[in-house]
């Protein structure tokens, strides 16, 4: 094989060493490099399909009066189904299962209170004992506790 001038200048430049220190940026180099970041096109926005409610701050009241209708189910079965109705987390699942045991736990010791005032042989004095229970019990139902005050 012989070797001309052109294979050799050829080989030549295969082993030569090419320059590797990026070029310095220029303001026209930068600019069309903005403007093509510009001209991208944004994603489109993903709907997102449920069937659960906002997610709101559920009152205390709303919570007690859903529970008082659900002696049938356990505290795990109620805050299972209200957490899919109103999307809760399971941080917020647990506490509620919490709030609902306590809940029922105030609910059965008040049952019991009024059950206990009221004996089976009753008498004139016990009836206006238990009346006055039942007063009392009824100052309690119209005073809001702060639980349930909002300030707006």
């Amino acid at each position: 094989m012989k070797r001309t001038k052109a294979t050799f200048d050829a080989e030549a430049a295969a082993t030569v060493r090419k320059q590797t220190r990026p070029q310095k940026p220029s303001c026209r180099r930068i600019a069309s490099t903005f403007r093509s970041a510009t001209e991208l096109v944004p994603l489109p926005k993903q709907i997102k399909v449920s069937c659960s409610k906002p997610r709101l701050e559920m009152a205390p009241s709303v919570l007690v009066k859903k529970i008082a209708g659900g002696h049938s189910q356990s505290s795990m079965q109620l805050a299972e189904q209200l957490g899919a109705e109103y999307s809760w987390t399971g941080e917020e699942r647990r506490q509620k299962v919490n709030v609902i045991r306590g809940t029922r736990a105030m609910e059965r010791q008040l049952c019991a209170k009024i059950r206990r005032s009221l004996p089976l042989q009753r008498t004139p004095e016990s009836i206006e004992r238990f009346l006055y229970q039942l007063e009392d019990c009824r100052r309690v139902e119209q005073h809001d506790s702060d639980e349930f005050v909002y300030s707006n």
